[in-house]
């Protein structure tokens, strides 16, 4: 159990900190391989390996990142997935009503946004029932809730955690699993930089057998080792993008094209008023107005395009949520 649970209640990844260069340079490394040596990490930013070892002990235990095994959330047992668009009563800060449902388990991601939802909120459910049951007597109870509007998910077609970093990332994207890759996926989901002799011992393989298995986890991309952070922690600008698709356009289609884009962070293939949820992430404001208005919006597949920008974001980690 990571030390900033208690009674049930997980805070997610820390919004509020202050992080020097040194810092940044450590997590955009360990955005780019987050098992990457202690040794390595020292070589390459002229640090003693006791300097990079504390630091980084010291950026986990305050849960200003987390260094996981990311995949597709389904693969991991979360068979129901939806996001809920939130209208609110303007007497209750919407704050304070994300503060609440950020305190449900099953979910992990809450926004405070701007737009025609006050909140933008997914959930990860073991199963449809499970589903139900977050909205209609945990959420819809809520005080200052007014009104859902639920966008089941069909895929989660792309998830990219990696913001710090320079250079082309590649994400992970949605794809099936065997039982051991699996569980090995799970396992990682705790703790990326995990030993393997751990692992093996936990799933009793042998330590050759983690080894070739996350390695053909990476190559094939349903599985990344990053440590992942609240890309508000650092000053990112952040929105969703809900798209309609143009008629006689393929979804899928649009969503890979999407994926390739070096902003894009997230792409959800959804039911509902709108076909796609996109995650976006830029530098600043200016950057992020620019890739909207010319890399979304004038792309004759897609009907129209809706913005959600984030104004708060309480972020968790699917092995906190399990």
């Amino acid at each position: 159990m990571p030390p900033s649970q208690k009674d049930g209640y997980v805070p997610g990844l820390t919004r509020g900190i202050e992080l020097d260069a040194t810092d940044r340079a450590l997590i955009a490394e360990l955005q780019v391989d987050g098992r990457v040596p202690f040794v390595e990490l020292g070589r390459r930013l002229g640090l003693s390996e006791k300097t990079v070892r504390n630091r980084v002990s010291a950026l986990l235990s305050s849960d200003v990142i987390r260094i996981i095994g990311l995949t597709d959330p389904r693969m991991l047992g979360f068979e129901a997935i939806a996001m809920v668009g939130l209208t609110t009563d303007p007497a209750v800060p919407a704050s304070q009503i994300a503060a609440e449902i950020a305190g449900i388990r099953d979910i992990d991601y809450v926004v405070v946004t701007t737009g025609r939802y006050s909140i933008m909120v997914e959930i990860l459910a073991t199963s449809p029932e499970r589903l139900r049951h977050v909205i209609e007597r945990q959420i819809g109870p809520i005080a200052g809730v007014r009104s859902m509007e639920i966008f089941p998910c069909f895929s989660l077609f792309y998830q990219k955690a990696r913001f710090l970093a320079e250079g082309p990332a590649s994400g992970v994207r949605s794809s099936p699993l065997s039982e051991l890759d699996r569980r090995l996926a799970m396992v990682l989901s705790t703790d990326g930089r995990m030993p393997f002799r751990v692992a093996a011992d936990r799933l009793g393989i042998s330590e050759t057998q983690v080894r070739a298995r996350v390695s053909a986890m990476l190559e094939a991309r349903q599985l990344s080792i990053l440590a992942i952070m609240n890309p508000l922690a650092v000053g990112r600008s952040v929105a969703w993008l809900g798209l309609k698709i143009a008629p006689g356009a393929r979804c899928e289609d649009v969503a890979s094209h999407l994926a390739d884009d070096p902003s894009v962070s997230y792409v959800f293939i959804c039911g509902g008023r709108f076909d796609l949820f996109v995650e976006v992430i830029c530098d600043n404001d200016s950057q992020l107005y620019s890739a909207i208005d010319k890399r979304f919006r004038s792309d004759r597949r897609i009907a129209n395009a809706e913005l959600f920008y984030y104004l708060d974001l309480h972020y968790k980690i699917l092995s906190d949520i399990d």
